[in-house]
């Protein structure tokens, strides 16, 4: 059987991209410098092509009354340790270091997420494999890098699947090392996110067998140091740096070829790969508030790892978690563990891309301004609820609701029929009551978009 095998070349790039969501490797603390001015410094933690990139690419690093002292990181876990040591006051990791930061009794406080698809998230087999479905994984080798956000990813997907993590080898490797085994045939499948993923599609050295939308929560975290949120004017820094970092994801959305190039640049990647990676992932993020919702979908992944022995004891992730730097956000789009996907996945832990399209990418917030007594008295009546002109509303929830934001893919669908005014017609042909939202159509919706 011939086997790919990657250039040395294009490993080096990807050792530096232990992302947030990495697992036990080793933190490189190297400062990338010092920007703003004043007598407070604020040390934040970063990791290659992060915050600090994806800040100066939007130009939020500007007018800053504060410093900012940069230091990076190989992956999330160092990171954390960091921020417990109180060299770090503030960064950012994905969704499963907090957890096992929490299991060690570490003094950590997420105080910032961010929500988006986890199509990035996947198992990956080679192009050749004779594996069609995650079922077949049973008795196959996997390599994973442990604590990191595709470890929960895998064991998610395997569940279901049916399957447990005891059903499969299990080989914890950091993704340089995975990467050099699954292209060199020593392990049946990956589990891993991206670039790596767009690394192996765009080199054709593997596919996709799953991925964690609708099966991982597709959180990502600023942690920060609960002595930092004690001092007043560190507190007041670390607000600023949450709100800019906002407006640079937002930025992001709206420019993702720009920040392609900066991030390939950052990286070494190469820029096609740089673009498909911030395309499926990186781009779709949201800030989402810190709740009641979100905290339980962590507790979720908690509870995983405490029953599989991979963390000592039962951890109360609500003790591990500021709520002061909410605002005005909305909640995470994540929905009760019974629910299932438009397609009748079973949602064991699931997180749809946004409240109001599993299947569009539409994400929602509902518009802070005070509602009229209408909108009170109608927002939870079911279809059929009328406008005070008579117009029918079909979907009880968004009628008011305002679009910030959509994936490419609804916007080609609301450019053909989704903000259309009455008597216009979903995909599927169905007759369009209102022009209100995207919501008003999700039922056509998954006619408009390209086969998954």
């Amino acid at each position: 059987m011939r086997r790919h095998v990657v250039p040395a070349a294009l490993l080096l790039p990807l050792t530096l991209l232990l992302a947030a969501c990495g697992g036990n490797s080793a933190a490189d603390t190297a400062g990338s410098g010092t920007d703003g001015k004043g007598s407070l410094t604020l040390n934040v933690g970063d990791q290659k092509g992060g915050s600090e990139a994806v800040l100066r690419a939007a130009g939020e690093l500007k007018n800053l009354d504060y410093k900012i002292k940069w230091s990076t990181f190989t992956s999330g876990p160092p990171l954390l340790e960091a921020v417990n040591a109180k060299a770090v006051d503030v960064g950012g990791v994905g969704n499963t270091p907090p957890v096992f930061a929490a299991g060690a009794g570490s003094k950590v406080s997420v105080v910032a997420a961010w929500h988006g698809t986890s199509k990035g998230e996947a198992i990956l087999v080679p192009k050749n494999s004779s594996l069609r479905k995650p079922e077949e994984l049973k008795g196959r080798s996997i390599a994973v890098a442990q604590g990191s956000s595709a470890h929960f990813q895998l064991i998610a997907s395997l569940k279901e699947a049916g399957l447990k993590l005891s059903d499969v080898k299990v080989k914890y490797l950091q993704p340089a090392d995975a990467l050099a085994a699954f292209t060199g045939g020593k392990v049946d499948a990956w589990a891993v996110w991206d670039p790596y993923t767009s690394q192996v599609l765009n080199a054709e050295q593997g596919r996709i067998l799953a991925d964690g939308d609708g099966v991982v929560n597709g959180l990502s975290f600023q942690v920060a140091a609960p002595s930092a949120l004690k001092d007043t004017k560190k507190a007041a820094a670390v607000k600023d740096y949450l709100e800019r970092l906002r407006r640079a994801q937002d930025w992001v959305y709206r420019h993702p070829d720009a920040w392609a190039k900066v991030w390939a640049k950052d990286t070494g990647l190469p820029y096609e790969v740089a673009l498909a990676s911030v395309k499926r992932t990186n781009a779709s993020r949201i800030a989402v508030a810190v709740d009641k919702p979100l905290i339980a979908s962590e507790q979720q992944i908690a509870d995983t790892f405490t029953e599989l022995k991979l963390i000592p004891g039962k951890v109360d992730f609500a003790a591990f978690v500021d709520t002061r730097f909410n605002g005005g956000l909305p909640p995470p789009p994540l929905r009760p563990a019974s629910t299932r996907t438009p397609e009748g996945r079973p949602s064991w832990f699931p997180a749809d891309r946004s409240r109001v399209g599993w299947l569009t990418g539409v994400a929602v917030r509902e518009d802070p301004a005070p509602r009229s007594s209408w909108w009170k008295r109608e927002q939870h009546r079911g279809a059929g609820a009328r406008s005070p002109r008579g117009r029918c509303r079909r979907h009880r929830r968004w009628a008011g609701g305002t679009v910030q934001r959509l994936s490419p893919a609804a916007e080609r669908f609301r450019a053909g029929t989704g903000l259309r005014g009455a008597g216009s017609r979903t995909a599927s042909g169905r007759r369009l009551a209102v022009p209100v939202a995207v919501a008003d159509v999700r039922q056509g919706a998954r006619d408009a978009l390209p086969a998954r």
